[in-house]
């Protein structure tokens, strides 16, 4: 896998980029951020959500310019650990729990974060939503011989927030989880069902493309459907099958004993 700067341009899939740079180790630069915006430049949440990466990793180097609208990101090595974390009340908790999940098999100590913040917002999935879906796809990949869990302790809605997450870590949210780990599993072939593809699940192959180099194979689910399970036909008819060779990615963070 190439080492070289990856450059991306404005605000779109921010937390994606950073979790990529981190699982791969590749540096990125990211520029434009908002700038022809009135507040040009990245935002609070996006500012915390750089930081928690920073808490739960060794020797990440970050840079931001004084426009905030470029941001040179250097990863570091997963290390995990206990982690306490402030995500304010622009977004949901969820912005922040997805690159958690994504990272967390791979840490060199469990991980054990505190998150306080919002947990049900109107535009976002909620941390409900992630518990009930994402684990689900979670433990097909990962043994859950650790009882992996996401616990509330208190709801917060917006504006105001205040709940607190603890935890550590398919509907169409939990397909990036269930592409990225494809991705990362042994050099063997991978197959998963999917529904309809939202923009933001194409726009998480082609980022896997580009950081892992890693080709997707997508078929029409109904043309490869056997003519017996005709009748077994439920839900969606957008569906489709996705194949990948994993990377056979190797987690030099962890010391095996």
């Amino acid at each position: 896998m190439s080492s070289e700067t990856l450059e991306f341009s404005g605000c779109n899939f921010f937390r994606l980029r950073l979790a990529y740079s981190i699982l791969s180790g590749r540096p990125i630069r990211i520029v434009s951020i908002r700038k022809n915006d009135d507040r040009p430049g990245i935002r609070d949440f996006e500012a915390k959500l750089i930081g928690m990466l920073e808490k739960v990793t060794n020797g990440t180097k970050v840079e931001i310019s004084r426009t905030g609208t470029q941001v040179n990101f250097r990863p570091g090595m997963i290390t995990g650990g206990v982690v306490t974390v402030d995500c304010g009340a622009e977004r949901c908790i969820s912005y922040f729990l997805e690159p958690l999940i994504l990272l967390s098999p791979f840490c060199k100590l469990a991980m054990t974060i505190k998150l306080k913040g919002v947990t049900n917002s109107p535009d976002e999935i909620s941390v409900d939503g992630i518990k009930a879906s994402w684990l689900k796809v979670y433990n097909k990949f990962v043994l859950n011989d650790e009882k992996l869990d996401i616990q509330i302790q208190c709801r917060g809605l917006k504006p105001e927030g205040g709940a607190k997450f603890t935890g550590w870590a398919l509907d169409s949210s939990a397909q990036v989880l269930a592409s990225t780990f494809m991705t990362l599993c042994p050099k063997d072939v991978s197959h998963f069902l999917y529904g309809p593809l939202p923009m933001y699940s194409v726009h998480c192959l082609r980022h896997l493309k580009q950081f892992f180099e890693i080709e997707f194979k997508m078929e029409e689910y109904q043309k490869i459907q056997k003519n017996e399970d005709a009748d077994l036909r439920t839900g969606s008819s957008d569906k489709a099958m996705i194949t990948a060779v994993g990377v056979g990615y190797s987690n030099l963070n962890k010391t095996i004993l």
